[in-house]
């Protein structure tokens, strides 16, 4: 049973996320601080710090939902698919997303919380690929499945983090960077087409 949220600690959380996802495209987190955001999302610090502990945690939590909220839409399409036309869905839907957002990703990427958005990115893949690519390929409760298709998500999400320092042109455009995410990933898991 999921959890109620009460509508006005939901509220708050949201305006949090909200405020902070507009000041850090706007520069990096190390120039902001806790009242800043917590002004711009009309509430106090004392609030911040009750939801998220410090601004790293919110800057790292905002990614994750904005994450969520791009790949959600093609998540819930997978079933009939190929795992090649699922993974590229995947891929092809979560670079235009981020990419929309890059001045955000970059200055979040570049801060204290820049760990933490990319374990739990990298921890969010691993789970999209356990449930359709790697669910297959692989036998169940396999620890050294497990660990490859760990390494496989890491290493995706290292090329996007890379790919953020880039000039999104050529071979770095959206669509060649879901594609080489894509042949990258199949190639490492040994999956063919």
């Amino acid at each position: 049973m999921q959890e109620r949220i009460d509508p006005r600690t939901a509220r708050v959380r949201a305006a949090l996320m909200e405020a902070v996802r507009e000041l850090v495209a706007e520069r990096p987190v190390e120039d902001l601080s806790v009242t800043e955001v917590a002004a711009a999302a009309g509430t106090s610090r004392r609030v911040v710090y009750e939801h998220f502990g410090d601004l790293a945690s919110l800057v790292a939590e905002a990614t994750l939902q904005l994450e969520r909220q791009i790949l959600a839409p093609v998540i819930e399409r997978r079933d009939g698919q190929n795992v090649r036309a699922y993974m590229s869905g995947v891929l092809s839907s979560f670079v235009e997303g981020m990419y929309a957002e890059r001045e955000f990703c970059r200055n979040a990427l570049h801060g204290p919380s820049a760990y933490r958005i990319a374990t739990d990115t990298t921890r969010m893949l691993d789970e999209t690929m356990c449930d359709h690519v790697m669910g297959k390929r692989f036998a169940p409760e396999d620890m050294a499945a497990d660990d490859r298709r760990y390494a496989i998500a890491a290493g995706v999400v290292g090329m996007v983090i890379r790919w953020f320092e880039s000039d999104f042109t050529g071979e770095n455009a959206p669509d060649a960077m879901a594609q080489r995410l894509l042949d990258t990933m199949f190639s490492l898991a040994g999956v063919s087409g």
